[in-house]
């Protein structure tokens, strides 16, 4: 009989220190995040707390990019970009699937399965490294890849800027984004990324917790 008192006595312990440890953790977490306890990190180890993401340079400056975004906007979906004339940058980052292709492997050019499926470009101009190999450091710089690659879009930079001379709405729109007609492409990778970067994530439970928001 003692031994199943003491028994009973430490379930119930355990039960309350375990209570009060979710009520502590809930009730420091609902504090401003400057507040939360720090992590113990390796020494030499960089870190920053989760927090809400910062507004897009874009955004700010939508109204003075408007044609930018616009050029960008016609060059990503445009499938002329691509050797076969079949794939655009849209082919892989569809809006309606979250700005993928939701396929486990990407297919690329003739058919072609590549080694990994198609990152979401939301909210990418945050991040200091793309591609999944962290290979690039920029949207403008990571717009060369998939067009040069012999899997994805199969093609090669002169061809595509070559096409896009011959095209009269192209040297309009470039007129209007750079102030001349010329086409080359440093203009062209800037405008596709300027577009890219007002791909940004809609609300989230976890953003709303960041700013101090109650959904439940």
């Amino acid at each position: 009989m003692r031994k199943l008192i003491i028994l009973s006595a430490f379930v119930v312990a355990i039960a309350l220190v375990s209570s009060f440890a979710k009520e502590s953790l809930r009730s420091i977490y609902s504090r401003p995040a400057t507040q939360w306890p720090k992590p113990f990190i390796d020494s030499g180890v960089q870190w920053t707390e989760l927090g809400v993401l910062p507004a897009s340079p874009v955004e700010k400056n939508k109204d003075s990019l408007e044609h930018i975004i616009e050029l960008g906007k016609a060059l990503f979906f445009d499938t002329r970009l691509s050797g076969s004339g079949k794939i655009s940058c849209g082919t892989c980052h569809q809006p309606e699937l979250n700005w993928t292709d939701g396929k486990e492997k990407s297919i690329g050019h003739d058919g072609a399965i590549n080694k990994s499926n198609s990152p979401t470009i939301q909210n990418s101009w945050f991040y200091n490294r793309l591609f999944w190999d962290g290979r690039s450091t920029g949207l403008q710089d990571q717009a060369f890849g998939p067009i040069n690659s012999e899997t994805e879009m199969h093609s090669e930079m002169p061809e595509v800027i070559s096409k896009l001379r011959r095209v009269k709405q192209y040297r309009e729109m470039f007129k209007k984004a750079f102030g001349d007609d010329f086409i080359e492409p440093d203009r062209m990778t800037t405008a596709i990324a300027t577009f890219e970067k007002l791909s940004l994530a809609g609300r989230q439970d976890l953003m709303s917790f960041w700013r101090g928001i109650k959904m439940r």
